[in-house]
């Protein structure tokens, strides 16, 4: 149990820091109000976990890949955080495009993910 405690908290710290370099690099670069790291990093973590579960099917693995690194990598809190902040400043037409796109591409980009994964 333990191990597998260190697989999840090992790739949760390297998916965490990774989600954190792409929101200052994203920031410096872009400086937009409009979230585009979360948004870019959830939905690149939705096609992964699609391509993984396809590709992975050793236990231990998908807890290193999946639960570690991919749920250290995205975020739900910070994107409902996101989504607040946009409707509390009045970018009504940001928050929808935000939400609605960040739906349907993370469900689009899982679906693709495991299309190629069964393909193999």
């Amino acid at each position: 149990m333990l191990y597998k405690i260190l697989l999840v908290a090992t790739g949760g710290a390297c998916g965490a820091t990774v989600r954190y370099l792409s929101s200052v690099l994203a920031e410096h670069f872009i400086g937009s109000t409009f979230p585009i790291a979360t948004m870019t990093v959830n939905v690149v973590g939705a096609f992964l976990i699609g391509l993984l579960t396809g590709f992975v099917s050793d236990p231990q693995i998908k807890l290193l890949l999946i639960t570690g690194i991919l749920g250290g990598f995205t975020t739900f809190s910070t994107f409902s955080l996101d989504a607040v902040k946009l409707y509390q400043s009045g970018q009504y037409l940001s928050l929808a495009a935000y939400v609605l796109g960040s739906i349907l591409l993370g469900t689009v980009f899982t679906a693709i993910g495991l299309a190629i994964s069964s393909k193999t």
